[in-house]
């Protein structure tokens, strides 16, 4: 039988794919790395959110607006053309119907543009609000200060007389009652807390008993006039009051005592006589 002899059709076909299928699996794949897929991705995510330090376009005040994926796509150029060319067809129409054209945004009461505003309206009530808005530290300050005590630090004593000068009445009657809650010992030498100095009661006397000249109470608040006269009861009154003596703890030697108890000696009648 020959080796020459022609496989049958159908066999031909099956012995062709057999040998495609090796020369295929002998070609060596690319392998990709998952290490190069994760620092692709986070390069992207960087770039979509966090930008780099490139600038794409300078601004006038010399800084640089940074380089992001939607300013590379143009997204941020469209915004822009389109807000502007809003803003002109708007004051093109403004000719003609007046109410149509934009306001400008309001600012906040307290906010620095607000204070710089040429309006005195708007600074003035800047200003006050601002102070206002001061009240909640002022009374966590003197509160944390009151602790201290005025015979520690004379910053003490100043920090209390301006809260009790106030215009905020939360402010006076936070002050005031700090000052009633560490008035201290006013007779103990040693007692470093309190905070009854005689300008601290000098103005608590005003608070709570001061009258104008028209009759009317210098403090305006009843609930600071009250608690500033218990302030100034409890550090004895406007003024500083005499303190009985403090008692000694010390205690002579026995000698001294029995010395002291024996009565002097009577004078005798050839005494008497002269």
């Amino acid at each position: 039988m020959s080796t020459n002899r022609r496989l049958p059709l159908r066999c031909a076909s099956i012995v062709h794919k057999k040998r495609r299928t090796i020369r295929r699996n002998d070609v060596p794949r690319p392998v990709h790395s998952p290490v190069r897929f994760r620092d692709r991705l986070a390069a992207v995510l960087l770039l979509m959110f966090a930008g780099c330090a490139a600038a794409y376009s300078p601004v006038p005040g010399g800084a640089a607006a940074p380089f992001t994926l939607w300013s590379f796509l143009g997204v941020d150029q469209l915004v822009v053309h389109h807000r502007l060319k809003h803003e002109r067809t708007m004051a093109h129409l403004g000719q003609y119907f007046p109410g149509l054209e934009p306001m400008p945004p309001l600012l906040l009461n307290a906010s620095a543009e607000a204070m710089a505003s040429p309006s005195i309206a708007v600074q003035n009530a800047a200003q006050v609000l601002a102070a206002e808005q001061q009240a909640p530290q002022k009374i966590k300050a003197i509160k944390a200060v009151a602790e201290v005590g005025s015979a520690a630090y004379p910053q003490v004593e100043e920090a209390l007389l301006a809260g009790m000068d106030d215009r905020n009445p939360k402010v006076r009657l936070a002050t005031v009652e700090a000052i009633l809650k560490t008035a201290g010992n006013r007779c103990d030498p040693c007692d470093r807390t309190g905070n009854c100095t005689p300008a601290i009661r000098h103005r608590l006397w005003e608070l709570g008993y001061g009258v104008g000249p028209d009759g009317c109470p210098l403090e305006l608040s009843a609930p600071v006039r009250r608690v500033a006269r218990l302030a100034v009861d409890a550090c004895g009154g406007p003024l500083p009051l005499p303190c009985p003596p403090p008692e000694s703890l010390e205690r002579p030697d026995p000698e001294i005592i029995e010395e002291s108890l024996v009565p002097p000696p009577q004078p005798g009648p050839a005494l008497l006589g002269r």
